[in-house]
Parts: C-alpha cells; sequence; structure tokens
C-alpha cells in the first residue's frame, strides 16, 4: 500500500509512538469521511470443544429461536460445571485465518489480514482507554498481518478469574446457548465451540481481510450478535450503558457488517427479564447531539483509519522467510499511547512459510 507518511508518528529510538491526543484533536479539528465498504463473505470456520478448526463449514452458526414466554430465564442454571471445567484459553493464530482462505480457493492478499477483534479494540479506543492490550504485526510482500497475543496482565487475570467474574463471562455463554437453541434443547455451555467467518471489506485506501465470530442468523439468514447486559433501573445504568456498551456493541457489530444486536438484560441475581433489538447502523442516532461527552461514530472510524495507515508506514516488509523476520509488538498501556516495538518472533506465531506462498500479494 502507498500512504502519504503521517508526520506525528514519531520514533524514539527503536520505538514507535503514535500519541492518541493528537490523533483525535486533528481528525477533530479536519473532519473527513472514512469510508467503509459492505463486508463481503469469503468463507467459514468452526472451531470445536478440542480447539482444532474445521474449514468450509458452519457449525456453529445457528439459527435464531426465540419461544414466546421464554423470559424471564435464569443465567445461571449450569454455571457449577462451567465454573469447574473452564480454562482460559490461548488466542487462536492467524494459521487458521490463512488456511480457511485457501481451503475457500481466496488466492489474493493485500492491505491487512487479521482477526476482527483487534480492528474492534482500536476502533473504540478513542474513548476507550481503561484497558490495556497488544497485538503483533509482522508485514510479507506489503501485506501486514495482524495477530493477537496476550498481555502478561490479561493473562494472570484469567488465570485468577474470581467466581463472580466466570458467572458474569457465562452468563453471555447461556444467553447463546438458549437464543439459539431453546430452553428444552440447550444444553452444557462450551465457550471452546464457535462459527468464524472470513470476509472481506476496505477502509479508505486500505484492503482488509479479517475473521470473527458469528453468533446466529434470523429466518433471512441475516447476522445478529448476541449480548448480555444488566437491566437499566436509572440514569446512572443507561449513560454507562450508552458511553461504553453501545460503542463496544457497534464497533464489532459494523466491522462485520452485523445488521442486528439482540440485547438480553438481566438483573443482579442474573435472570433474563427482557430482550431488544438494536439495529447496528442507527446505533450512533440514539445518542445523536451527545456525541461529545460519550462517542463519535465517524471519529471511531477515522482513528482506526489512521491507525491501519501508521502501522503500515512503520512496519518493515520481508520478501523471504517470513519465520525469521522480526515482528513488531503494538501495545496500548493505558497511558494515552500506540506504541511498536521490533521484537523477536515467538513460536506461536511461525506460521508454515508455503501456507504464505500459496497466495498472490498485491
Amino acid at each position: 500500500m502507498s500512504h502519504v507518511v503521517n508526520k506525528r508518528a514519531r520514533i524514539d529510538g527503536s520505538r514507535m509512538k503514535l500519541h492518541l491526543r493528537n490523533e483525535i484533536d486533528a481528525i477533530r479539528s479536519n473532519p473527513k469521511s472514512a469510508s467503509i465498504s459492505l463486508p463481503a463473505a469469503l468463507c467459514g470456520m468452526s472451531r470445536r470443544k478440542d480447539m482444532s478448526w474445521e474449514y468450509g463449514t458452519e457449525v456453529g452458526y445457528s439459527k435464531l429461536k426465540l419461544k414466546p414466554g421464554l423470559w424471564p430465564f435464569d443465567l445461571k442454571e449450569g454455571f457449577e460445571i462451567f465454573e469447574t471445567t473452564y480454562t482460559p484459553a490461548k488466542p487462536d493464530s492467524l494459521l487458521h485465518v490463512l488456511s480457511c482462505l485457501k481451503h475457500a480457493n481466496h488466492e489474493k492478499l493485500q492491505g491487512v489480514v487479521t482477526w476482527r477483534g483487534i480492528l474492534s479494540k482500536i476502533m473504540c479506543l478513542p474513548y476507550s482507554q481503561r484497558d490495556s492490550f497488544e497485538f503483533v504485526v509482522w508485514k510479507y510482500k506489503g501485506t501486514m498481518f495482524f495477530s493477537n497475543r496476550e498481555t502478561q496482565e490479561k493473562i494472570d487475570q484469567e488465570n485468577s478469574l474470581s467466581r463472580d467474574s466466570k458467572r458474569f463471562m457465562y452468563y453471555g455463554y447461556k444467553f447463546e446457548e438458549i437464543c439459539t437453541r431453546g430452553d428444552e434443547d440447550a444444553r452444557d455451555v462450551d465457550s471452546r465451540e464457535c462459527y468464524c467467518r472470513v470476509y472481506k471489506t476496505k477502509l479508505g485506501r486500505t484492503s482488509i481481510i479479517a475473521a470473527g465470530e458469528m453468533d446466529c442468523f434470523d429466518e433471512n439468514k441475516k447476522d445478529i450478535e448476541l449480548k448480555v447486559t444488566r437491566m437499566l433501573e436509572h440514569n446512572g445504568h443507561i449513560r454507562s450503558f450508552e458511553k461504553f456498551k453501545l460503542l463496544k456493541f457497534y464497533c464489532q457489530s459494523y466491522l462485520a457488517g452485523v445488521p442486528n444486536i439482540l440485547v438480553g438484560f438481566r438483573d443482579d441475581e442474573g435472570v433474563i427479564m427482557k430482550t431488544q433489538i438494536f439495529e447496528t447502523t442507527k446505533i450512533p442516532q440514539l445518542i445523536r447531539g451527545r456525541e461529545t461527552s460519550l462517542w463519535d461514530s465517524k471519529v471511531c472510524l477515522q482513528f482506526l483509519d489512521r491507525v491501519l495507515c501508521w502501522v503500515d508506514e512503520n512496519v518493515e516488509s520481508v520478501d523471504s522467510s517470513v519465520n525469521e523476520s522480526d515482528i513488531y509488538v503494538c501495545r496500548f498501556s493505558g497511558t494515552g499511547t500506540l506504541s511498536l516495538t521490533k521484537e523477536p518472533r515467538t513460536e506461536d506465531e511461525r506460521i508454515d512459510q508455503e501456507l504464505y506462498d500459496y497466495f498472490d500479494y498485491a
């Protein structure tokens, strides 16, 4: 890709930094439309209980089945089994995305190849800077590869989750089971199983191939994202929902072209009392006029565009022996700065060279 060099990207020794405040101020002072194309599906893949992947299938991609009178429903049902069997999973490798593309005979790669969750975190960042995160980047023949890597802080948190944290996590998995299988057909929750779609889109001048989990679909085979949140009982709850939850819901679903989000509202005991459908593209309208105090979808999208360009400008490309090259770790540690640091590649970040060489690169 060819981009105009971002003059605000500073080099500090071997560490490159992007200051969020500067970027956000620049976007607001010179707002431009960052257009994104409608995502187009390329292929799908399913993850099994043993964490293996099957390419070209829709196993785990279920139809929404909401029976009349289903609510209220206690999401704690079956939690004891989940609590004793849950173990944190390692981040999924880009190997599976590339293998799925090869299985579908998709031969051309350009721009960015990534997991959707990485893009969603970046897109939320102008308004969600409480949590640290990192991902790794390498560039082969001009195409960038973004792969998940957990921070040590996140690993430590996952390995020492409290009972309450596991319970809140379980609510989401249980809600998905109930919505896609119905009360009588619901089974024990297993967080390892999922269906992911690989799709292509374009943001500004950057082509994107991304993989993201899809929860279910409606009678028209349109995707539906499933979410659980607390009942909104006073103005403080409403503001928190609009400022944090709607931001994450919107960014995640908008990037993959998921048209609707079904939200289950629970009480403090984990009982779903009601559900509501939110149309993804209409979520920004719900906070119109309050963007300054909440969040602005246009700023989010433009910020993602700028970060992708910044990474492209600062990551060196290699033309052979990918696994022998260093990678770049992109980190956000809650200090208002994104940084790129060149580091050795780990074993988990090695993918067979022959798989890379199957593809054509623009």
